[in-house]
This record gives structure tokens, sequence and C-alpha cells, in this order.
């Protein structure tokens, strides 16, 4: 990738970080639609997916204490079968 275009994606990556952070959901829904302004749409959802999976587990940890671990054991487990 060009160095225009990682800083687009980059910025709009942030900008759909934002977005989950505030609401809980939207990181997907703000960045497929604008990924592919940018880059082939093939290779944004690839890159949308594993961002997503880091911006999960910050806001999981960041908001740790209002998690409880023990309720959420089974699903954790439905996600990883």
């Amino acid at each position: 990738m060009e160095g225009n275009v990682l800083i687009y994606v980059a910025l709009i990556l942030a900008a759909s970080a934002f977005v989950q952070s505030a609401t809980g959901f939207g990181l997907a829904l703000v960045s497929v639609s604008l990924l592919p302004l940018v880059m082939p749409v093939e290779e944004g959802i690839a890159l949308v997916a594993m961002f997503n999976v880091f911006v999960t587990i910050g806001v999981m940890l960041f908001n740790r204490s209002g998690v409880e671990f023990r309720l959420a054991l089974p699903l954790i487990i439905g996600m990883v079968l």
C-alpha cells in the first residue's frame, strides 16, 4: 500500500474504533462502508475482521470491572468452538 492509502486506512479504522467504543457496535458498519474507497473490498473486510478482535478485547479490558467472567465463560467457550 502507498503512504497515502495507509493514512486513510488508519483514519478510517480510528474513527471506526471510536464509534465502537462509544456505542458498543459500529466498527464494521463504518469501516466496511468507507474502506472500499481506498482499497479492495476483500482486503478491507479481512483487515476489519482482524482489527475488530483487538478493539473488542481492548474495550473489554478497559471495562473489565463490569464484566462478569463467570457468566461470560460459556459464551467464550462457544466462540472458541
